[in-house]
Parts: structure tokens; C-alpha cells; sequence
């Protein structure tokens, strides 16, 4: 299914229609704070090039207006992009009871598959700390948004490491480096960051789909079900701060490589997979010039000394292989924008399927299900989060 053949109207219907129901949730279950929320300015306020953000209340009226299930009703109503809200994630006291992960899909050169590999990479990691998430598909466009909300408040600084960590070794492996919520280990004083609800898009023609890991994306009626039905997990299972080694690094960080200041997508050794890259292969031409260059950037692109060879054994199904040709043509090679990612992309497109047929309902860019991603056996890395989780790792000095 894709957005050609959604009924928005239905769909807005269907919001609206619980939009009490909904509001009393959220205020009782997700709401950090009262005194401050985002909003959005109504289209016929908005200027080209100006922000359509806003913080609420004016400051005029902060101390004396506060969130309530009036202004979360209308945002369920949805009525005008101008009523759609955000909540903060972090509260006066530095305490969360949810946390995010926002997934942009803005812009252009966005690699949709590196995407949908983030989002998958990103909730099996959570997983792995015992977490669930509510996945929603944010804007139609390929960008998503993993919640986890939490039975009790979670303190934010732990949280924010834990989601820090998490993100860099989503970079790491898939190129891909969401922003967190919260996006910082305490307000300082301040109001902090916050993440628009589910629900209407502030700006396109779109209504939220939601799904848990392994389900088809619901919408309308199914969706509020799902969100009103999504389970919290335990705030005792995110560890706190000072767990982690210094520097957010995981144990085995040489091989995985990560880095803060890598801007550059890169897939590296232990995101890997030789098999799962020469069954993609299958399904793309040697003989033609373009994908053959686009082969060898992407292959180039992982860093792997498993990339030339598999280069070449793919080459060799074309009669125009030629040795001297293909090492001179590998040394070259500069990858700048094509990634692994791309390669994958390129065989979708030509009727590969990783491991089982993609959601036919699920937009370009998201995946509702999760799937093996290689490197996730790493033992080093499960060792980490083994550690973490009976509390026997310190700050490392």
C-alpha cells in the first residue's frame, strides 16, 4: 500500500474520532513536562525560508498557561497543522518517560535502504537491552520515528547514553546517525528538545502509520489502536550513565570502527556480509557499464578486504572482464555518495529480497519488521551489553 491509495480523510476521521481517548494516554503516560510543548505555525503564518516552529506558550503566558488535554485533543483532531504539537523529552528534573529516535528522510541523496537498515539496526539494538518500540512512519516520505516509553520515569542522562550508544554504532554499521530525544544529558535550566506526536503531519498530507516490530503498518482506526495498546518497558532496563566506557565506545570499537567525526557513510568489516552480498549480486548485470562502476563503489565503499574479490568473481559473468582493466579501474575508484547500501537498493529493484519479501504496505525507506543484520553475533559486543545489563561495567578511566 502506498500513500496513492490511502483514504486521508478516513484516516484523519478515524484520529479524530478518539482524539479524547488519546489525549487522556499521552497525558498520562508520555507528558514530561507541562509548562512548555512544540507546536507549529498555521500554514497562512508561515514564510518562505522562516522557522514554522514555536515553543508554547508565548512567553507572555508561561507560568500561567499549561499543556492540557485541550490542546492534546485538538492535536488528535487535527483540524490545522497549526494544533499539531510536540512534547519535550526531558523534564525540569532531567527525567524521561519516553525516549526516540527520529530517522530524517528531508532533502535529497537520502539513501532510503540505508534508512530502513538504521531503523531495523537501531530497534534489535534496543532489544538487546529488553526495550520495545512503537515504529511510525513520520512523513510518508521514508522518515521514521522509533519510540520506547517507559513504566516510570527514566533519568535522562542515562537514557541519553544508552541512545547515544546506540546511534554511533548505527553509524558505524549503517552509515545512518538518527537524532536522539532527549539530545542531551540534562535541560541545564533550559527547555531541552522536543518530538512531534503521532498524528497529523505539520506540514504534508499525511497521518501517522504505526507498527510493533514484525507487523504490517496500521492506519486509521488500527493505528490509534496500536498506540493506545503499545506496552511500556521497564526503566530499570536502561543502565545507567557511568556504565558505559568512556567515550561511548563499545569494547570491540576497533572493529566497529566508530567514530564522531566520520561524515562519510561507511559499512565496515563487521556489517559485512559476503553471502548476503554475492545473493544480491545475482540480480544485477555485469555486462552493463554503469552498474558495474556502481558495484565497485559500493564494494570499495565498505573498506573490506572481501570487496575486491567479490568484485572481480561478479565481473567475471561478463565477456568484457579483463584483469589489468579491473585492478586499474578498483584503484581509481573513490566512493563518495554510493554505499553497500546502494548495492542492496539496486537488487531490490531488480527482485532481490533480503531474507524474506519485504511489507508490501511498508513506504520505501522503513521496514516494520526486523531481520538479521550482520554483525549483530559480534561477541565483543554482546559481551558489552551483557555487562551492562548486571551493572558490572564502571566508567572506564
Amino acid at each position: 500500500m502506498n500513500d496513492t491509495t490511502r483514504d486521508l480523510d478516513a484516516e484523519g476521521a478515524a484520529w479524530a474520532a478518539d482524539a479524547n481517548t488519546l489525549g487522556a494516554f499521552v497525558m498520562a503516560e508520555l507528558v514530561n513536562r507541562r509548562d512548555v510543548w512544540g507546536g507549529y505555525l498555521p500554514m497562512h503564518r508561515r514564510e518562505a525560508g522562516a522557522d514554522k516552529v514555536r515553543t508554547c506558550p508565548p512567553v507572555a503566558k508561561r507560568g500561567h498557561v499549561a499543556l492540557s488535554r485541550l490542546v492534546l485533543y485538538r492535536h488528535f483532531v487535527g483540524r490545522d497543522v497549526g494544533d499539531v504539537i510536540g512534547l519535550h523529552a526531558m523534564s525540569a528534573s532531567d527525567m524521561a518517560r519516553f525516549g526516540a529516535f527520529d530517522f530524517d528522510a528531508h532533502g535529497g541523496g537520502v539513501d532510503l535502504l540505508a534508512l530502513e537498515h538504521a531503523v531495523t539496526w537501531c530497534t534489535e539494538r534496543l532489544a538487546e537491552f529488553g526495550l520495545g518500540v512503537l515504529i511510525e512512519d513520520s512523513d510518508g516520505g521514508g522518515g521514521a520515528h522509533l519510540w520506547v516509553r517507559f513504566d516510570a520515569p527514566v533519568d535522562g542522562a542515562s537514557l541519553f547514553a544508552l541512545l547515544t550508544h546506540i546511534a554511533s554504532t548505527c553509524h558505524a554499521a549503517t552509515g545512518v546517525r538518527p537524532e536522539t530525544f532527549p539530545k542531551q544529558p540534562s535541560t541545564r535550566g533550559a527547555f531541552g528538545n522536543w518530538l512531534r506526536l503521532p498524528g497529523r503531519h505539520h506540514t504534508r498530507a499525511h497521518w501517522s502509520r504505526l507498527a510493533r516490530p514484525g507487523t504490517a503498518w496500521s492506519v486509521g482506526r488500527d493505528a490509534v489502536a496500536c498506540l493506545l495498546e503499545w506496552p511500556a518497558s521497564s526503566a530499570e532496563a536502561v543502565p545507567p550513565a557511568d556504565a558505559w566506557p568512556s567515550q561511548r565506545t563499545v569494547l570491540n570499537a576497533q572493529h566497529l570502527r566508530i567514530s564522531e567525526t566520520t561524515s562519510r557513510p561507511t559499512c565496515t568489516a563487521d556489517s559485512f556480509d559476503a553471502a548476503r552480498v554475492r545473493d544480491a549480486l545475482a540480480y544485477l548485470d555485469a555486462d552493463d557499464y554503469h552498474t558495474w562502476l556502481r558495484v565497485g563503489l559500493a564494494l570499495k565503499s565498505t573498506g573490506d578486504a572481501a570487496g575486491w574479490p567479490l568484485w572481480c568473481e561478479w565481473s567475471q559473468r561478463s565477456a568484457k572482464f579483463d584483469d589489468d582493466a579491473q585492478a586499474r579501474k578498483w584503484s581509481s575508484l573513490t566512493p563518495r555518495d554510493i554505499t553497500i547500501a546502494s548495492l542492496f537498493y539496486e537488487a531490490q529493484q531488480r527482485g532481490w529480497q533480503p531474507v524474506t519479501a519485504h511489507d508490501a504496505r511498508a513506504p520505501r525507506g522503513i521496514t516494520t519488521r526486523t531481520r538479521p543484520l550482520a554483525g549483530l553475533a559480534d561477541p565483543q559486543h554482546r559481551a558489552l551489553v551483557d555487562a551492562l545489563r548486571r551493572g558490572t561495567i564502571g566508567r572506564a578511566s
